[in-house]
């Protein structure tokens, strides 16, 4: 039981993750005028660690 809710808790984290990164890219699209790669990088950074976390729930629940 513990189990499928750390899966479930994982998969809304990766969601939120991902939704956080989209937020950041848009925002840096729109309001700044000459970004630095440092900047997408971790934006990247940010994507990559939603995809984890919804990779680590997938497996949780099976």
């Amino acid at each position: 039981m513990s189990i499928k809710v750390l899966g479930i808790l994982a998969i809304l984290i990766g969601i939120w993750q991902i939704a956080i990164a989209q937020k950041m890219y848009q925002d840096i699209k729109r309001h700044v005028k000459n970004p630095k790669i440092n900047i997408f990088f971790g934006v990247t950074i940010c994507l990559v660690i939603g995809v984890i976390f919804l990779m680590v729930g997938g497996s949780l629940l099976r």
